[in-house]
């Protein structure tokens, strides 16, 4: 159904501007859901977990640098 149908359906209806603002607060809600349920980097908490354990893990084993090190490690191309 495309976009102009959809809106010609609803304003077809007979609705209140009480229905009206139900019905848009229901749908931008719906459209945050599906948003939220793909977002990219959407991680559960037990991922979540698991991956700061695994940084920590790192960070004690001296897996890391400054950013002075890195710049050395990596000049900036000019």
């Amino acid at each position: 159904m495309s976009r102009n149908s959809l809106w010609k359906m609803i304003q077809a209806m007979s609705l209140n501007a009480d229905n009206k603002l139900w019905l848009g607060e229901k749908l931008i809600e719906e459209a945050r859901k599906e948003v939220a349920e793909t977002a990219p980097c959407q991680y559960s908490v037990e991922e979540l977990e698991h991956r700061l354990g695994e940084s920590v893990q790192s960070y004690r084993k001296g897996d890391s640098c400054t950013s002075d090190e890195l710049h050395k490690r990596h000049p900036v191309c000019e």
